[in-house]
């Protein structure tokens, strides 16, 4: 999908939660992957499905309706620590649903952890290198927040992955 079928079924999601389980305060949901990267700017390509991080199971039947994948928990591990405090509101009009972005540096973070080659391609485009705030990047992986894995292997891998990171993309 592209970016306009992308934003139009959020919408149509938000609605439909909304007729579902009526007025209420509004719930946040946080859309990662390439979704996020679609709807910044960033990917040329169109994306299968919406990657949400959705802490509210009983919405998850609505989501699957409109291609909106919230099983991206099982990457729970790929989340820097305090992700929340850099979250970027999406400014689309909604009734049910405040709809978030992870921020650009908090999405790298998750695709170098979990290194699959569409997740690198995405990351080293020229759009996203030169949009990259460089040095919140550094910052978060320097104060250790980006150190979230299971094991210190895992870590060192990853920590690995971001040296070849700023090699592929000028940076180092």
């Amino acid at each position: 999908m592209n970016k306009d079928e992308l934003l139009n079924k959020l919408k149509l999601a938000d609605e439909e939660i909304y007729l579902s389980y009526g007025p209420q305060e509004k719930i946040d949901i946080v859309i990662a992957g390439g979704s996020s990267l679609l709807i910044r700017g960033l990917l040329s390509r169109q994306t299968a499905d919406i990657d949400v991080i959705n802490f509210y199971n009983e919405i998850e039947h609505i989501f699957n309706m409109y291609d909106i994948n919230s099983r991206i928990l099982t990457f729970g591990d790929s989340l820097a620590e305090n992700y929340e405090d850099r979250l970027e509101e999406l400014d689309i009009e909604t009734k049910a649903v405040n709809y978030k972005m992870l921020s650009l540096e908090d999405l790298v973070i998750m695709k170098l952890h979990s290194f699959r080659g569409k997740d690198y391609e995405d990351i080293t485009s020229k759009a996203v290198v030169d949009k990259l705030n460089w040095n919140k990047l550094n910052e978060i992986i320097e104060s250790g927040e980006a150190d979230v894995s299971f094991n210190e292997r895992h870590y060192k891998e990853f920590l690995d992955r971001y040296e070849r990171y700023k090699k592929d993309c000028g940076k180092q």
